[in-house]
C-alpha cells in the first residue's frame, strides 16, 4: 500500500515538474534563442544527474549495452528537446502541453508497430477519442494562439 502511494507521489512529482519545465522554458526562451537554451538545460540535466550519482555512490560502468543507453540520449533529451523547444518559441506554452498530450498515443503507437504489442478494442477507443479531443482543441483555438 506505501509502495503504490509513494509511486503515486513520484508520477505525480514528476507532472508538476514537466509543466514548471514548459513553463519556464517557455519563459526562457523570451531571453534566449532555443539554441542556446537546450544545450544549457542538457549541461545543467548532466551535471544534476552526475551530483545525484555521486551523493548515492551509483556508477554508470554497469549500464550495459552502452551504444542502446546513448542512442536513447540522442533521441530523448537530444533531438525531442530541441524540436520541442524550437516548437515552444512560435507558440504559446498551453498549445505545447496540449499537442505533447499525443505523445502517449504515438508510443502506443510504436509498441503495437515495433514491438507487436496489442491492445484490448477500449482501449484503442479511448485512444482515438484522445486524438480526437486533441484535434477539436487545436482546430478551435484562435490562430493568433497557434
Amino acid at each position: 500500500m506505501f509502495e503504490s502511494r509513494l509511486s503515486h507521489a513520484y508520477l505525480i512529482g514528476a507532472a508538476v515538474c514537466w509543466g514548471l519545465g514548459t513553463v519556464l522554458s517557455k519563459y526562457a526562451l523570451g531571453g534566449f534563442d532555443a539554441s542556446l537554451l537546450l544545450p544549457f538545460q542538457l549541461t545543467c540535466s548532466v551535471l544534476l544527474l552526475g551530483a545525484f550519482l555521486l551523493a548515492t555512490g551509483s556508477s554508470v560502468r554497469g549500464i550495459q549495452h552502452s551504444m542502446k543507453v546513448a542512442a536513447l540520449g540522442v533521441l530523448t533529451p537530444g533531438i525531442a528537446y530541441a524540436l520541442a523547444l524550437i516548437g515552444l518559441a512560435q507558440i504559446n506554452a498551453s498549445l505545447s502541453v496540449i499537442i505533447w498530450a499525443t505523445e502517449p498515443v504515438l508510443i502506443v503507437l510504436m509498441a503495437f508497430v515495433f514491438l507487436h504489442e496489442r491492445l484490448p478494442l477500449t482501449s484503442v477507443l479511448c485512444l482515438a477519442s484522445a486524438m480526437a479531443g486533441v484535434a477539436l482543441i487545436i482546430g478551435a483555438l484562435p490562430k493568433a494562439t497557434r
